[in-house]
């Protein structure tokens, strides 16, 4: 289907239902300094009809931030009448700081933006979430797993430790599908069955690549490809796949405008 694009114009009130606490914050022993950052998830009922987001394609929820600009947040889940935003708070970051200083029953201006589609034709799909870029990736794979020609689908979460994971639950129910793969890269923490260090290319060929004997079983035009994070991050991923391990971004991406 095609995608879609709104404007700030188009902007309506949405009502703060609830919020949950998905990691607990943790400070260091300088009180001024953040072990973890905490991430909440605020449920919120849609503006008078429903939001016009296909989570599976990456659409996002545009929160009009008062006295700045309109920034993207991933719909974590929709429900019926309400919608999810999940987001880590960031001492001191004005978005982030505008979604912490809500109260429940307060009202946000939103609108809905998309327009990318599946890249259709892939069997192997490889997808890296970059910390809190899980919010948008893990509901894109849950969605490629109702495709009957996915074969296999990989999640690589890179966070610092394993105490900055969310989701778990949803993560098992994922696993109960063969098909579904995740692994745990964390930067600052060693544990049994997580891989310890960062995303680099080496990584990549090995868990994907030679995982899935790209070249000889799989056929390279099969694999698609996602990541979501930080725009150095995904710059970085964009070059480790389609610099140094020749996936072509075009063919291989999973998400096309």
């Amino acid at each position: 289907a095609a995608g879609f694009m709104m404007s700030r114009a188009s902007a309506k009130p949405a009502k703060l239902l609830s919020k949950v606490c998905q990691v607990e914050a943790v400070r260091g022993d300088d009180a001024q300094w953040w072990d973890r950052l905490p991430v909440y998830t605020l449920t919120f009922a849609d503006p008078g009809e429903r939001m016009p987001c296909r989570i599976e394609c990456g659409d996002v929820v545009k929160v009009v931030v008062p006295n700045y600009k309109p920034k993207s947040y991933s719909m974590s889940r929709q429900g019926d009448g309400e919608f999810d935003i999940t987001y880590k708070y960031y001492p001191g970051g004005k978005c982030s700081g505008y979604l912490e200083s809500l109260s429940i029953g307060d009202e946000i201006q939103c609108f809905a933006k998309g327009g990318k589609r599946r890249n259709d034709g892939g069997t192997h799909i490889g997808m890296v979430a970059f910390g809190v870029g899980i919010t948008e990736v893990l509901p894109v794979a849950a969605a490629q797993l109702t495709h009957s020609d996915v074969r296999k689908v990989k999640l690589i979460w890179a966070t610092k430790t394993f105490g900055d994971c969310f989701w778990l639950d949803e993560l098992e129910r994922l696993k109960a599908d063969e098909r579904f793969e995740v692994v745990h890269v964390l930067s600052r923490e060693d544990k049994d069955g997580c891989r310890r260090g960062r995303v680099t290319p080496e990584l990549l060929k090995e868990e994907l690549d030679e995982a899935w004997g790209v070249g000889s079983a799989v056929d390279r035009a099969n694999v698609r490809l996602i990541s979501i994070g930080t725009k150095a991050m995904m710059r970085d991923f964009n070059d480790m796949v389609y610099a140094d391990l020749d996936y072509k971004y075009a063919a291989n991406r999973l998400l096309e405008d």
